[in-house]
């Protein structure tokens, strides 16, 4: 984007620049020594030809080069973001090494398209100073007046630099279109659909059941699905545990409560609303999803328990007090992603926004995965007082984020193996597998 913004328009105005200077020297040449204006057309053609070979070569080196500057950039955020669990697991030198090889890579391609560059300048200097030589032996040749030939040429010199720019400047605007055609490409990914129901005012509500038919989900066209034909049904107000092995779907059935990818078969509706017709962003709205890794904002406790100012600040100091006590207020720093917070209080921050927002609809996906036995079970805690008429969804792999469930939903490779009250599951006395 700063390329298309800023960039882009200094090759552009130095484009515009050389052709009126190119247009005023050819003017002069012609009014003293017409002649020399069919060698000054044979140096433009040998120019257009150096660059028909140039522009698709260099438009690809561009390409490439951009490429593998992408895996730089990511693996550079990855190992800043998990600069801490790198030093504990004491895997330094496998970043460092996956890094170098990155960079590698980029330098190749780098290496290629700035060769490509000296190629390209040796043949235009080349071809500019045998050109130049060329005219001089021309105009003593047609006894060129001696008045005339040092404006001759000075305008022709001008006129072989303009020629020579205007190709390079072209070049470069055609290698500035990468950027152009990036942007482009997404801008055609396609977007979801916006949905066209606006559901009740006080939708879902806590005794709305969850009911999937017959859905099947693939993440993908060509991708095997990940839910095959899934039927089941969670009764409104009760605590839904969601078990089975990693790849069996778990986190899929999040994903099609939150529509992010319509089901390609099937139907997934909350108190009988087809969610696939609801309008995403009140879908969004009205269900809360906690994450393993919840975001954070930077700013005050305030403004990340109730970001849109749907509530009152006595609302929300009463929440943050349940949830984090009173030692907390509304005032209370965060800084960007919660630097500042334990994982633990970052996770009970995003419990808290479910209190406060009482929604009908609460999923959990893997939130106590990343945080202690004692936060988990504080976790908990909140959860059976402060959304007791809720229907929650929790997914996850520890004992006892399930322990309190009274339904559960257990998969296996994208099939349902049990659905049912927990109290007739092993729920309550084996542990998840994982």
């Amino acid at each position: 984007m700063g390329m298309i913004d800023g960039g882009i328009m200094a090759p552009l105005e130095s484009f515009v620049f050389h052709l009126i200077a190119l247009v005023l020297s050819t003017v002069g040449i012609a009014t003293q020594q017409p002649i020399l204006l069919i060698i000054l057309g044979a140096v433009v053609l040998l120019f257009v030809y150096v660059f028909r070979i140039y522009t698709p070569v260099s438009r690809c080196l561009r390409r490439m080069e951009t490429r593998y500057l992408t895996p730089i950039i990511a693996n550079i955020g990855v190992m800043q973001d998990g600069l801490v669990t790198i030093r504990a697991l004491r895997v330094e030198g496998h970043f460092h090494d996956r890094h170098l090889d990155a960079v590698d890579d980029f330098q190749k391609q780098d290496h290629f398209f700035w060769s490509m560059n000296f190629w390209l300048d040796f043949r235009l200097s080349m071809s500019s100073a045998c050109t130049r030589a060329l005219l001089t032996l021309a105009m003593v040749w047609f006894e060129t007046p001696a008045s005339a030939v040092g404006f001759v040429l000075t305008q022709t010199i001008t006129a072989i630099t303009c020629v020579q720019q205007l190709c390079e400047k072209f070049a470069q605007l055609q290698l500035d279109a990468v950027s152009l055609e990036r942007v482009n490409m997404l801008n055609r990914i396609p977007e979801e659909p916006p949905g066209d129901d606006e559901p009740p005012e006080d939708w879902p509500r806590p005794c709305d059941d969850v009911k999937f038919d017959s859905v099947s989900f693939r993440y993908d066209e060509g991708l095997p699905t990940v839910l095959e034909k899934v039927s089941f049904n969670i009764p409104g107000g009760s605590t839904c545990a969601v078990l089975g092995r990693t790849g069996s779907g778990k986190s899929t059935i999040a994903n099609a409560l939150l529509v992010t990818q319509t089901a390609c078969e099937g139907v997934v509706t909350v108190g009988g609303i087809d969610l696939a017709r609801v309008k995403r962003a009140v879908l969004r709205r009205r269900l809360t999803f906690i994450q393993q890794d919840p975001t954070l904002f930077p700013g005050t406790l305030h403004d990340n328990f109730d970001p849109e100012g749907n509530f009152s600040d006595r609302e929300c100091l009463a929440a943050i007090h349940r949830v984090l006590g009173p030692s907390w207020s509304l005032d209370s720093p965060i800084d960007a992603g919660g630097k500042n917070l334990s994982q633990g209080q970052r996770q009970l921050v995003s419990i808290g926004r479910a209190v406060l927002r009482r929604s009908g609809l609460v999923i959990l996906d893997e939130a106590t995965a990343s945080i202690d036995r004692g936060t988990a079970a504080e976790v908990q805690r909140i959860l059976r007082q402060e959304l007791a008429d809720s229907t929650v969804i929790t997914i996850a792999h520890r004992l006892e984020a399930v322990e309190h469930a009274n339904w559960c939903l257990r998969l296996d490779r994208g099939y349902v193996l049990e659905c049912g009250p927990a109290k007739n599951s092993s729920t309550r006395t084996k542990a998840p597998e994982e």
